[in-house]
């Protein structure tokens, strides 16, 4: 059986599958677990999928990865640099991101907010002041 087994997890689309299920990967929430604040939007096909690892470029330059913020097991909030500053609180960090140098990470919003979990739960879409300065950066 274990044969059998490893020559069905050589199939690419088997293994992937697999993979997804065990990991959580595979696993989106379709509906959101509240509804957005004023701004913010449930962006269907975005929203709800449990968002890779990813090393961030912040504001003053440095970089940290998304599961070390979220390893306080608060909400994450990444915004722009341009953004209004908005201090972190007990139950969410927010950062500041480098515009244009996180590879166009996220680059048709403004703001995503990330559950502790590591799942996408809104999005705050670009306004035409920050395409235009991503688009320039």
């Amino acid at each position: 059986m274990r044969r059998t087994f490893e020559d069905i997890l050589r199939v690419p689309a088997i293994n992937r599958y697999f993979a997804d299920e065990v990991s959580g990967f595979g696993v989106a929430y379709p509906q959101p677990l509240f509804a957005p604040n004023r701004n913010w939007e449930h962006r269907e096909g975005v929203s709800g999928q449990r968002l890779p690892d990813m090393e961030l470029v912040l504001q003053d330059g440095s970089r940290t990865t998304l599961y070390r913020l979220l390893e306080g097991g608060r909400w994450v909030r990444l915004q722009f640099a341009s953004d209004a500053a908005i201090n972190s609180d007990a139950a969410m960090t927010i950062v500041a991101l480098a515009p244009g140098a996180n590879d166009g990470l996220f680059a048709n919003f403004a703001s995503v907010l990330v559950r502790p979990d590591g799942y996408l739960a809104h999005v705050r879409p670009a306004d035409d002041a920050h395409a235009a300065e991503k688009a320039a950066a």
